[in-house]
């Protein structure tokens, strides 16, 4: 879809551009692209670094400090917990606007949430931030495996309330989620399954104790001497699977598997299948 940011409403929130729409926000890169996302999700294209999106809401806010104001009843949380988000100094029962810019991770980058919401009879607004908020909702999975793994967002979250009537914002406030440590001892299991297709293998290959959504080397030798290396990406529990099909039928012989935990340097040990 083509639209021109220059003839719809717009505000520039975290250093990136949001477009009002007859349905609800729209994210925008430039005056002649921009990605259409709902009332509650956005994914906006545009990649700033957290300097560059810390800087941005800080110029846009400053002169704003005092007359809206955000808290935070901590800052600091492991993955899993919750914090609390209170905002003051809107008109009584007036609209207010959130939104929450995501932390960059492996897959998904510039993602920002937002919601619509009404002040209380003293003018605040409170917005509990849980791990059904901060967890995305969006999952990745390979398509012969049929399974889904949630991508998870750790890091600086940013925070900003928006008064709907003056389109003046409150300060920002960051906050940190943390995941836990998890042990990192990398394995790999590897099993066969037929094909559909006759004289077709399936090998399925599965890896656990990676780091922490981190990247996996992997090499994969097969007869007759054929080496192919990719980089995989683990899971939030320091999973990935991946499968491969094969012509058993005129490439006998082994097939084998190595890899590599790249932020430890781990490696798992080598596992084959003769075929």
């Amino acid at each position: 879809m083509k639209l021109n940011c220059r003839n719809h409403v717009h505000r520039v929130i975290f250093g990136l551009v949001i477009l009002w729409g007859g349905n609800g926000f729209w994210g925008c890169q430039n005056a002649s692209e921009i990605t259409p996302v709902s009332k509650t999700v956005g994914v906006q294209t545009k990649t700033s670094t957290p300097t560059e999106l810390s800087e941005a809401s800080a110029s846009k806010t400053r002169s704003l400090e005092g007359k809206f104001v955000l808290e935070a009843d901590t800052l600091h949380i492991n993955y899993g917990e919750s914090l609390t988000l209170t905002g003051s100094g809107f008109s009584p029962y007036s609209k207010v606007n959130f939104f929450l810019a995501f932390p960059k991770s492996p897959k998904v980058s510039g993602l920002i949430k937002s919601a619509s919401m009404k002040a209380d009879k003293n003018g605040k607004v409170v917005v509990p931030i849980t791990e059904d908020l901060y967890r995305g909702g969006i999952s990745f999975g390979s398509s012969n495996q049929g399974e889904l793994s949630p991508e998870v967002f750790v890091g600086d979250f940013r925070a900003v309330f928006m008064d709907e009537e003056t389109k003046k914002y409150s300060n920002t406030v960051i906050f940190n989620v943390k995941y836990p440590e998890i042990t990192v001892n990398p394995s790999l299991e590897l099993k066969t399954k037929p094909a559909s297709q006759e004289g077709y293998t399936w090998l399925i290959l599965n890896g656990s104790g990676f780091s922490f959504q981190g990247k996996v080397n992997l090499l994969h030798s097969s007869p007759p001497g054929v080496e192919l290396e990719t980089i995989k990406l683990a899971d939030s529990k320091g999973n990935f699977s991946d499968s491969f099909m094969v012509n058993s039928s005129l490439a006998h012989g082994l097939y084998c598997f190595k890899a590599e935990d790249l932020s430890s340097s781990k490696i798992a040990t080598e596992v084959c299948q003769k075929l």
